[in-house]
């Protein structure tokens, strides 16, 4: 699979071919968290696991019967949930 989340999040591209779980075993100590711009700057990329974060997620409570809804109804950068 080649990883490159220029396109989707701002990241840096690379051509280098890896598998999906190939991320998890990379340790990042300075940086590892990049702001993306194109989510408003309310999202980070985590680049030692390729995952997209909230930048500040919410502390309210949420009854777990109203999780999906709560999640689904979510907007983070101006794309939802």
């Amino acid at each position: 699979m080649e990883i490159c989340a220029k396109e989707r999040f701002g990241a840096e591209c690379s051509t280098k071919k890896e598998t999906h779980m190939s991320s998890w075993d990379k340790k990042i100590a300075n940086g590892r968290f990049q702001l993306l711009q194109d989510f408003n700057n309310e999202a980070v990329l985590d680049q030692e696991t390729g995952l997209v974060w909230e930048r500040q997620p919410s502390n309210q409570n949420v009854a777990w019967s109203n999780a999906r809804l709560a999640c689904a109804q979510k907007s983070v950068g101006g794309r939802g949930g």
